[in-house]
Formats: structure tokens, C-alpha cells, sequence
């Protein structure tokens, strides 16, 4: 079994539209474990009631994953569309007529004789391959120009995405994550009723603000921006080629760069000087810490995060499947804004000192 037979597997169209169907309830299963971990696992410091605890994941959780779903899939209210979603879907009826249509005039035109293939390719016109299926037609028609199409009708058309064409998804991906981490703000600044409201909202703020220009806003624009160096390399004869290993190389030095390393620095930066100075008064302000990354250090979630910086963006051999479950990744980073999470040994440290808690 090949690996480019597996790649070929997950990226069917019919089974892209299983998991977009299904992503409603990988976003749920998702929401429901952070918050039954913060609520019943994670030891807070300071304590708090954890009824209080419950409402504030509840009200966050599902704003955050209320408010992804719409940016991903759309609002449509009485039949008429209020918002159209930022990921294209295909319905599971286009896709098989496109597929039926594609099948008929490949066997039409070539008139193939393998019966197993052809059983194969009818099975094609009402459901998704096996993996097994798969690996046989792509062994059969894979290296066929006269399959190209129908290939590119079943599994997908190979797209690899110019460093111009992705800097123009920035804004999109962009806005997609941006919708969550404002709602999840929103949503604990809301529910929040504390003796500490003005901190925790300041918390809030940072955090957004560090997940989002942090965690996404420049993680794309590190993985276009290193796009564009190796094609400038190629484009002056300084490498003949740009080769997927290389892309994937450049891509995540670009990511760790601008979102993992620059970003921390600029949103810790932007945090203490500016968020904090703007939503609190002088002798609130966080004083206490020194250093710009006593504000907030990078974690292994965060960084787990940018998986989706790379493949959200297709410029990974085309890789689609990833696209319907975006919003479970950015519901991480709604949730963590809505709760105004801090590292936690920093957070401690300024609550005694501030607050006397």
C-alpha cells in the first residue's frame, strides 16, 4: 500500500463530505472534553466554585462553537441565506453526479477491459472507495493521461497552491479564526460576575488577541511569505526545483517564526503595553511581571495548533480532507480567549501579588 494511495483515500470528495457532515459533531465531542477537563480535572488557583466554573465553560463553549459552525457552514433562516460559510461545501448528490458523469465518459471514450476496474469504477457512481479500491485504481490509471481527469474527479485535483494564491486566503482564513476568538471574548467577558471582572476581561483581551495574531493571523502569513522566498530561490536558478519535502520545510520554519516566535513576542508586547494600560487603571496594571514572556509563553497546544496553518491553506499536496474540521481547531483558541487563560505558574504569581489571592 502506498502512501499517495492513502493521501488519494481521505481526499475523496464523498469522504471529504462524511467529515463535513460529521464535523457539527467532532466541534460538540470537542467542546464537551475541554470543558469536563476544566471543570472535573484541572486544578484551579485560585479555587472557584464548580458551579461557577460549569456555567462560565458552558456559556463560552457553546457560544465558541455556535459562532464557529456559522463562519464555517453559513446561517440560512427561513430558506434564505444570511451568511454564506467560509468553507465550500459540495452537496453528496452533485459529487456523485459529477462522479457518475466523469466514470461514463471514461469508459465510454477508453472502453477498458479490466472487469475488476470496472467494478470497481461502477461502485464509484454511489459510494466512496476502500482504501484496498484506492491503491488498485491508482495503480491501473495513475500514471494514464488519459485518467488525469477521471482521477482528478475522484480523489481530487492535485493542487499546489503558488504563494500568491495563498497570501489571497489569508484574509479568509483569517476571518475564520478571528470569529471564534471575538466570540469566546465576548462570551467570558458576558458570563463573568467576579470580584475581579476587570482583570479577568483584560486576561480575556490578552489572550485573544495572543491566539489569534499568535496562533493564525501570522502563522499564514509566515507559511506564504516562506512560499514566496523558495520561489524567488527558483526563480533566480539559485534551486531548480521546489520539491513537497522543501515546501514543508519552508512552510514550518516560516510558521515558527512569525506565529510560534514573533507573534508570542508581539502579542506579550502589545499586551503590557497597550491592552493593559487601555482596559485598566494605572495601579491594576500588571506590574509585577518583568520580562515580555513572564505575559504569556508559547505551550506544546499552542504549537500542536498550527497544524492547521499548513493545511487549511492546500499547500501541502492539496490536501482538503482537514478543511470541514477547521472549526474544532479554532475552538481551542475561542475557548482558551473566552476563559482568559495565562500559564498558569505566571498567572498564580501575579493573582497573590495583585490580588492578595
Amino acid at each position: 500500500m502506498k502512501i499517495s494511495s492513502i493521501a488519494k483515500y481521505v481526499d475523496q470528495p464523498l469522504i471529504i463530505n462524511k467529515i463535513s457532515n460529521a464535523a457539527p459533531a467532532i466541534l460538540g465531542g470537542c467542546a464537551v472534553g475541554l470543558g469536563v477537563h476544566d471543570v472535573f480535572i484541572q486544578k484551579h488557583k485560585p479555587q472557584e466554585p464548580k458551579k461557577n466554573r460549569l456555567i462560565k465553560n458552558a456559556v463560552v463553549l457553546g457560544t465558541v462553537s455556535a459562532a464557529s459552525l456559522v463562519s464555517a457552514r453559513g446561517l440560512t433562516v427561513g430558506g434564505k441565506k444570511i451568511f454564506t460559510g467560509l468553507i465550500e461545501t459540495a452537496s453528496k448528490s452533485d459529487i456523485l453526479k459529477e462522479q457518475q458523469n466523469a466514470i461514463g465518459n471514461f469508459i465510454k471514450e477508453l472502453n477498458p477491459k479490466d472487469a475488476k476496474l470496472l467494478g470497481v469504477l461502477n461502485k464509484a457512481k454511489e459510494k466512496a472507495l476502500s482504501l484496498k479500491e484506492t491503491d488498485y485504481v491508482m495503480g491501473k490509471l495513475g500514471k494514464d493521461k488519459n485518467a488525469q481527469g477521471l482521477l482528478g474527479v475522484l480523489f481530487g485535483k492535485k493542487e499546489s497552491l503558488s504563494s500568491a494564491q495563498i497570501f489571497s486566503e489569508i484574509g479568509k482564513l483569517s476571518l475564520l479564526g478571528l470569529i471564534p476568538v471575538v466570540a469566546g471574548v465576548t462570551a467570558g467577558c458576558a458570563v463573568d460576575n467576579g470580584p475581579h471582572k476587570k482583570h479577568n476581561n483584560s486576561d480575556r483581551i490578552k489572550e485573544g488577541f495572543y491566539q489569534y495574531f499568535a496562533n493564525i493571523f501570522l502563522c499564514n502569513v509566515g507559511a506564504g511569505a516562506a512560499l514566496f522566498g523558495l520561489e524567488s530561490l527558483k526563480k533566480h536558478n539559485i534551486i531548480k526545483s521546489i520539491s513537497p519535502s522543501q515546501k514543508f520545510v519552508g512552510m514550518i520554519a516560516g510558521i515558527m517564526a512569525t506565529g510560534v516566535f514573533g507573534g508570542s513576542f508581539i502579542a506579550n508586547y502589545m499586551s503590557k503595553k497597550v491592552i493593559d494600560p487601555l482596559v485598566l487603571k494605572k495601579k491594576e496594571q500588571n506590574l509585577t511581571l518583568e520580562k515580555i514572556y513572564d505575559e504569556r509563553t508559547p505551550e506544546g497546544l499552542d504549537m500542536a495548533m498550527h497544524i492547521d496553518d499548513v493545511a487549511t491553506a492546500g499547500v501541502l499536496s492539496g490536501v482538503k480532507w482537514i478543511e470541514p474540521v477547521l472549526p474544532a481547531f479554532y475552538l481551542f483558541s475561542g475557548y482558551r480567549a473566552g476563559m482568559g487563560y495565562r500559564n498558569q505558574h505566571h498567572h498564580h504569581k501575579f493573582h497573590k501579588e495583585c490580588c492578595g489571592k
